[in-house]
């Protein structure tokens, strides 16, 4: 499975980079969702995880941009921002699947494992 992470954290992208390769999974990162659509058209993930507070654009914005150019890949929010709730006015940019997970690694892992035994 192919997995794309916007993260600003680095050792947040050593934990989960580190989880993914050796699950099996092609990992590919960026350090903020400046460069989301561009990155994605490119690699085509199957699961996108997201911090929500990033430099240059923020993953809600960065995914929300996604959604407006048809990209329906599944998207995880993945964040230690205790402040950030979602709306239901901004539920609605988003095709479901999408999940929000507090910076909890364990909880991350295991939905990435459920996600890739539903995708095979």
């Amino acid at each position: 499975m192919k997995i794309y992470l916007m993260e600003d954290d680095h050792d947040c992208v050593e934990y989960i980079g580190d989880f993914c390769t050796k699950e099996g999974h092609q990992f590919s990162w960026s350090f903020h969702g400046g460069d989301a659509l561009e990155m994605v058209e490119l690699i085509k993930p199957d699961l996108i995880i997201s911090d929500y507070q990033m430099p240059v654009r923020n993953g809600l914005d960065a995914c929300e941009n996604l959604r407006k150019k048809g990209i329906k890949t599944p998207i995880i929010f993945f964040t230690g921002s205790s402040f950030w709730r979602v709306s239901e006015h901004e539920q609605v940019k988003f095709i479901k699947p999408f999940e929000i997970i507090r910076k909890d690694f364990m909880k991350l892992y295991e939905a990435i494992r459920i996600f890739a035994e539903l995708v095979k």
